[in-house]
């Protein structure tokens, strides 16, 4: 699965208490779960006024995460 880019608005995230709240649901939007996905880069475009956010799969390490 390769990388992923979303955007979220600046305005919506322009209180620091609800942050954490916009990306859960920018993921569930995409129909993805927070905890299974790994945001790799963010960063901001002051021009677009939008948040960008990078996500890709997390990747595991172990006897586990080998599929055989």
């Amino acid at each position: 699965m390769a990388s992923k880019e979303w955007t979220i608005p600046h305005e919506e995230i322009k209180d620091p208490q609800k942050v954490t709240q916009r990306n859960v649901q920018e993921f569930e939007k995409h129909g993805e779960n927070i905890h299974t996905l790994e945001v790799d880069k963010i960063e901001d475009d002051p021009d677009r006024k939008v948040r960008i956010l990078r996500v890709r799969p997390r990747k595991y390490f172990g006897p586990w995460s080998h599929r055989g």
